[in-house]
């Protein structure tokens, strides 16, 4: 498996470079054409402001971009009682190191390639090509994020805090294999996708269980009323439709399949899932929205989301899981974030000033994933934060987390939930370089 993923990024670079090379032999061939005895060579040029850049300094159609980002993150948790302590155990984790490729083949193809690493294993992450050569629209394939919710559509470089709201964590679809239908204007956003969608963890070579892959459909529009000068307000609605898989091939039940589930808005190398509907729910398919509200005013932005899911099981009642989340952000410095139409979302701080930038930020999150014979548990959460900008490529960050955790199976068998409330305090920090 490796050696195919090794392959396909090493043919996909090899493809574009033997592109740029035909293309510079071309116009080398013509000049010679046009004047006699001259030779005119095709300059390049590079950038090393975020990232290394290379492209033609004649033509900007070719070009190459190298980057990534590294987040290494510790949490430390306290509580009143020993064993909460030991089910939750300070510790570190790189979060996240991934590696970017990205570059141009022609006026209207792009193509994009992420590359994650964790525990000695490389994972290819949202990976596709895109073509763009029609006005405000762009159509990806390949293995794509569905474009499920506000939060979602944030990057999670840029977000306020260490970790997306916990309804978002616990609700949205994985990433799959398909492709992205995306056009805009200057007052809206639609957002398109099809993808199959893996909704089992079964690492079995020997012994393939799983039936065919299904898709997972989701449909995302946003109007915006108000969009110039750092003034924003946004409205939008998000839908899911996607089919599982109920049985394995031998029509015994999938054991193996959807799961909805978050850890407490942080992950240190050991956090457990803290609600988790466990992955023997027997899903047909399911149902989700989300209905979203957002706003900027220079260095202050709002938003609010809730989201729902309706969950269609094999000879077993239906079940409704549902959450919401409420945030607000307040860069001190009087920088604003970066908007952008194209998927309705809100991006990077950028400083202006030598000390940095300075943002505060507060969240409330509730989840709940209790229904019917399901005990997934009910969670409630309060985060503050405070990040510090200290360029456009190092962030660090602080989060304080108050985490109200109602009985759950997440933290006791698969079958009975604990019986125990949790209440934790969570301190959590980050030093993320983006380069």
């Amino acid at each position: 498996m490796q050696l195919i993923k090794i392959f396909y990024f090493g043919f996909a670079l090899l493809f574009s470079s033997i592109v740029m090379a035909a293309e510079a032999k071309e116009e080398v061939k013509d000049s010679n054409k046009k004047k006699e005895d001259v030779k005119e060579e095709v300059k390049t040029e590079t950038k090393t402001d975020g990232g290394f850049e290379i492209y033609r300094s004649q033509d900007d159609r070719y070009w190459f971009k190298f980057h990534g980002i590294a987040k290494v993150d510790a949490g430390f948790f306290t509580s009143d009682f020993e064993d909460e302590q030991q089910e939750f155990p300070n510790g570190t984790n790189i979060r996240a190191l991934e590696t970017n490729f990205n570059g141009g083949i022609g006026e209207d193809l792009s193509y994009s390639i992420v590359l994650g690493f964790e525990t000695g294993t490389v994972t290819i992450n949202d990976t596709f090509f895109t073509y763009s050569g029609f006005k405000d629209t762009e159509i990806s394939i390949g293995q794509i994020i569905s474009p499920f919710c506000l939060e979602n559509a944030n990057s999670s470089k840029w977000i306020p805090f260490m970790e997306r709201s916990l309804p978002v964590i616990a609700l949205r679809p994985c990433m799959g294999i398909g492709a992205n239908f995306n056009t805009w204007g200057k007052h809206y956003g639609i957002i398109f996708a099809s993808a199959t969608v893996p909704h089992g963890q079964n690492k079995d070579t020997a012994i393939i269980h799983h039936r065919s892959d299904k898709l997972t459909h989701t449909l995302r529009a946003f109007y915006v009323p108000l969009n110039e000068d750092n003034k924003v307000i946004q409205i939008g609605a998000s839908g899911v439709y996607a089919d599982t898989n109920a049985t394995f091939r031998d029509n015994s039940p999938n054991i193996d399949g959807r799961r909805f589930a978050s850890r407490p808005e942080i992950k240190a190398r050991n956090t457990p899932n803290t609600v988790d509907s466990g992955n023997r729910l027997l899903v047909d398919h399911y149902d989700e929205f989300a209905f979203e509200l957002s706003g900027q005013r220079g260095p202050f932005v709002i938003g609010a989301e809730y989201l729902q899911a309706y969950i269609h099981r094999w000879f077993n009642p239906g079940l409704h899981f549902y959450g919401w989340h409420a945030q607000a952000a307040y860069v001190l410095t009087g920088e604003s974030r970066i908007y952008k139409i194209k998927n309705g979302s809100y991006g990077q701080i950028i400083p202006k000033g030598p000390y940095g930038a300075f943002e505060v930020a507060a969240r409330y999150s509730m989840v709940n994933l209790n229904d019917e014979d399901i005990h997934g548990g009910k969670e409630n959460n309060v985060t503050l934060s405070l990040s510090w900008y200290i360029n456009q490529n190092l962030l660090i960050m602080a989060n304080y987390i108050n985490a109200s955790i109602d009985p759950t199976q997440a933290l006791g068998d698969n079958f009975n939930p604990s019986p125990n409330h949790r209440h934790l305090n969570i301190f959590g920090l980050r030093s993320q370089i983006v380069w």
